[in-house]
């Protein structure tokens, strides 16, 4: 019994420390990466290289918003999004124009932006990311098994093949 309400203890205080210390830390760090990006983008405007009035610069500023509701922002409501609601026809047209309009340093950028917007899904949503490394744990141990099991029989087989010839 003590066991059990230590673990409990510990689980919670870990989700505690978690909520209030760990992860508010983390989005602080990607509100930067992200901060930085917009630097970026703006030394591009700066040096010429793209047009405020430009459709690949008003996107990215458009992206760059994001870190105003990271806290929106979790598998559980992506999941939601996915199953939930209804997809409208024309969602991957402005991606489309991006891609064909801009430029490598845009498309590196818009790249960078989505790398981080992915790591604060995995920050924000730590119950689906553990579900995850699970599965892919225990899809490794099975297969490692598996080839274990295929390695012995493997063996005896020869073995016993190599024994019927010496006989």
């Amino acid at each position: 019994m003590n066991v059990i309400l230590t673990t409990l203890l510990a689980v919670g205080l870990l989700t505690i420390l978690y909520r209030f210390a760990v992860r508010p830390l983390l989005k602080s760090g990607i509100i930067e990466r992200i901060e930085s990006r917009e630097k970026i983008l703006d030394q591009l405007v700066e040096s010429g290289t793209v047009i405020n009035d430009d459709f690949s610069y008003q996107f990215l500023v458009k992206h760059c918003q994001i870190k105003n509701r990271l806290e929106n922002c979790s598998v559980s409501d992506f999941v939601h999004f996915v199953f939930s609601k209804k997809v409208p026809k024309n969602l991957f047209d402005d991606l489309k124009r991006f891609k064909a309009e801009a430029n490598s340093d845009m498309k590196a950028l818009h790249e960078d932006l989505c790398k981080d917007m992915g790591l604060w899904l995995i920050i924000n949503s730590p119950f689906y990311c553990i579900l995850a490394v699970s599965g892919i744990v225990m899809a490794i141990l099975l297969r490692y098994i598996n080839e274990t099991k295929v390695k012995n029989r493997a063996e005896a087989f020869v073995n016993a093949e190599a024994s019927g010839c010496a006989a």
